[in-house]
């Protein structure tokens, strides 16, 4: 069985390291309606393309995904 259990010294270096580099993750709530994904980062996705190595990627991954290499948002 997988241990979901939340260590709090390790969630808080997590979080200060994030906001250092400025990463920002979705939500469930973004994941399963992408129309809720703030503009400026669909304005970010535009310029990214599909398999960069880049933190606003994780905001494609969702059940609405548009399949294109560059520039896809949500289908």
């Amino acid at each position: 069985m997988i241990d979901l259990t939340i260590h709090s010294k390790t969630l808080k270096k997590n979080i200060a390291y994030c906001r250092k580099k400025g990463i920002t993750l979705p939500t469930f709530g973004m994941m399963k309606n992408p129309d809720t994904v703030p503009v400026k980062i669909k304005d970010q996705l535009k310029s990214i393309g599909l398999w960069d190595v880049h933190s606003a990627n994780l905001y494609r991954i969702t059940w609405n995904n548009e399949s294109k290499d560059f520039g896809g948002l949500f289908g």
